[in-house]
């Protein structure tokens, strides 16, 4: 292999590999963890830049040997290191034999939807304070399914690029495109593109299998306890609801998603 394994924890990579479970060095360095088998799969066929992929060679399954070799077949380097190396990179407790350290994706969102609505309406998402990265993750994986432009992150909404975020959208932040920033200043961009944002709330506004989906739009999901922040709502042109006739507070906010993404969807008889 020519690799010389790291098997030391005070090893100075082994610390910057670490270190990337920590947000503000995700943002610093433009880089992302990817762990076990399916989601280094993930990122090497999504065609991302991979720094490097980190594996056990002690934990040699069928399919990380593949990936290994996948990897130094594309050009990526690859780097032997001690199972202990890998729990200390890895959020996991019980890591799979493998991990990658991945360049953020920077995809455009794209904007013919937008110029041209009648042919292909914009359907974008917005998270407004979501704070759990398994919803955030969760999100993705249905935005993903359904093919939406765009999801916009708040500031205050969990970092979609966090170990648990990426598990739980399983790839799908590999591809589905990602901006991070200030919610109303992009909001307020793509409004004036003509995409109109839309509030979802608790048993108020328009039924959602009610509203006219076939115009560009952005579905807004707020916070999973506040809801969406009064200086989003302001911005919101219209309010929707799902009914729920056997009671409860509200729905959790990916099965939210997943019923007005594929609500709009079948409005517009993709499906």
């Amino acid at each position: 292999m020519g690799e010389e394994e790291i098997r030391s924890l005070q090893n100075a990579r082994v610390k910057e590999w670490a270190a990337l479970r920590r947000g503000k060095e995700r943002r610093r360095r433009g880089l992302f963890l990817a762990e076990g088998p399916h989601l280094v799969g993930e990122a090497l066929h999504s065609g991302l830049g991979i720094e490097v992929v980190l594996f056990d060679p002690r934990d040699q399954t069928p399919e990380v040997a593949s990936l290994v070799e996948e990897a130094r077949g594309k050009g990526s380097p690859v780097q032997p290191v001690d199972r202990r190396v890998l729990e200390r990179v890895c959020e996991v407790i019980t890591p799979q034999g493998i991990a990658a350290v991945v360049r953020i994706p920077e995809r455009p969102i794209p904007g013919f939807a937008v110029e041209a609505p009648e042919e292909d309406p914009v359907l974008m998402v917005a998270l407004d304070g979501i704070q759990d990265p398994g919803n955030v993750g969760a999100v993705l994986r249905v935005a993903r399914a359904v093919g939406v432009a765009g999801v916009l992150c708040g500031e205050d909404t969990a970092d979609p690029f966090s170990p648990k975020a990426v598990r739980s959208s399983m790839g799908a932040a590999f591809t589905v495109p990602i901006r991070q920033g200030r919610l109303v200043d992009m909001i307020g961009e793509w409004h004036a593109k003509g995409v109109e944002p839309v509030e979802t709330a608790v048993g108020e506004g328009v039924r959602y299998d009610r509203w006219n989906w076939n115009i560009p739009v952005m579905i807004v999901l707020g916070n999973e306890g506040r809801g969406i922040s009064p200086e989003v709502r302001q911005l919101c042109r219209g309010k929707v609801h799902i009914p729920m006739p056997g009671g409860g507070e509200s729905l959790n906010v990916a099965v939210a998603a997943a019923l007005l993404l594929y609500e709009a969807r079948r409005h517009r008889g993709a499906l």
